[in-house]
């Protein structure tokens, strides 16, 4: 699969380093979806507690503007809560703890 950073002020403010990561239900297993975490150092990502709507990447949720909570099309638990996020006026779901896992992916560059 290829993938694409988003590269724009909020990636720049959180130190400029990104991966992709496949967000999924802990409970199922199922894929919610890829998304562009910013931020971190390459040996420490950091604890999931939003996940900001223009960060998801394929596979997006369909309605996720729309919806009022985050949740998995398969066994339909609920994994967030939609927010706006004051500081930087930016729709993001609140992730319950352990709702979710995540696993970072290995982006192989062309040659």
């Amino acid at each position: 699969m290829r993938f694409s950073f988003k590269e724009d002020n909020y990636s720049q403010n959180r130190g400029k380093y990104s991966r992709i990561i496949l967000i999924y239900c802990r409970k199922c297993k199922q894929n919610v979806g890829y998304y562009q975490k910013d931020g971190g150092t390459k040996s420490y990502m950091g604890q999931l507690r939003r996940l900001y709507a223009d960060r998801f990447l394929k596979s997006m949720p369909k309605n996720i503007f729309k919806d009022k909570e985050l949740r998995c099309s398969k066994c339909k638990e609920i994994l967030g809560t939609r927010i706006t996020y004051e500081k930087e006026k930016r729709i993001a779901f609140r992730l319950y703890v352990g709702a979710v896992k995540d696993k970072i992916v290995e982006i192989r560059k062309n040659k």
